[in-house]
């Protein structure tokens, strides 16, 4: 749970009625339908879906500057480190990856919400750091390719003299670029790019690791979201930005008492892709 300060930061930021509040935060984290919270707290249906909208951006005005800063130089230096010190990958600045976030379908939108899973989905695009928090979301490629970031200058590796630029690391559906690495394919390997292709899968996983635990706090996204597309949105940037703030304090508890990632978290695979025992 977040300390006292954290708490009262949040209650302070919502500028709404604490039935709004509570409304608005039991959709978030329980997922049920409007008209079951229209019940639940004797108000109307289309008043829940109001509140809804209003507390989602609520959240996300008062807790994106805070949480979801943009980073500075040192900011992705500390995200390179953290990365090379907990998995072991150097020059890594973050993982990439997108979420399909189910939705019901649009109205006289056609195909443009459809995905190849034969549903209706808006994209998350996001990277996240070595902790699972997300370090940017949203239109961020031209901003990478314009060098509006403010990412570091290449770097020597680790204990060599070999200078490389920092990246981000993505799978196969992500091109190779100066500033994005992806893993060999194929399956007839070299031992030395299967070495590599299992350091990358674990900077990797953290993205996918991260989207597991919104999903989990936030039981909205187990199914689609009954609610306008911008409504959608809405409620996709305010988890986001509760993600971090709940990760950060998570990360402030005793590691006995920290819920995801406890002491003993390891993998259970070698390098070379053998299993080994986990500690």
């Amino acid at each position: 749970m977040p300390d006292s300060w954290q708490c009262a930061l949040l209650v302070s930021i919502l500028a709404l009625k604490q039935k709004k509040r509570q409304c608005g935060l039991v959709f978030l984290a329980s997922g049920d339908l409007m008209v079951s919270l229209s019940y639940q707290f004797r108000i109307g249906r289309s008043t829940v879906s109001r509140i809804i909208r209003e507390t989602c951006e609520a959240l996300q005005d008062k807790l994106h500057p805070i949480v979801l800063a943009k980073p500075s130089s040192e900011k992705w230096l500390a995200i390179a480190n953290k990365y090379f010190a907990k998995w072991q990958f150097p020059n890594c600045i973050g993982a990439i990856d997108g979420k399909h976030v189910l939705i019901q379908a649009p109205p006289n939108t056609g195909s443009r919400y459809h995905n190849y899973k034969r549903g209706f989905s808006i994209i998350l695009l996001a990277f996240v750091d070595a902790d699972y928090k997300f370090v940017r979301h949203s239109v961020i490629g031209q901003a990478i390719e314009c060098n509006q970031l403010n990412i570091p200058n290449s770097a020597a590796l680790p204990s060599t003299k070999t200078v490389m630029p920092f990246v981000f690391v993505g799978d196969e559906a992500f091109p190779l670029k100066n500033y994005l690495m992806r893993s060999f394919p194929g399956n007839a390997l070299s031992k030395e790019r299967r070495i590599f292709n299992y350091r990358l899968s674990r900077a990797r996983r953290c993205v996918e690791n991260a989207f597991g635990i919104v999903a989990a706090r936030f039981r909205i996204f187990r199914k689609p979201i009954t609610a306008s597309v911008e409504t959608c949105k809405a409620i996709v940037a305010a988890t986001v930005c509760l993600h971090n703030f709940l990760k950060l304090a998570d990360d402030a508890m005793p590691p006995l008492k920290r819920r995801y990632c406890p002491p003993g978290f390891s993998d259970t695979l070698s390098p070379n892709g053998d299993k080994r025992n986990v500690h």
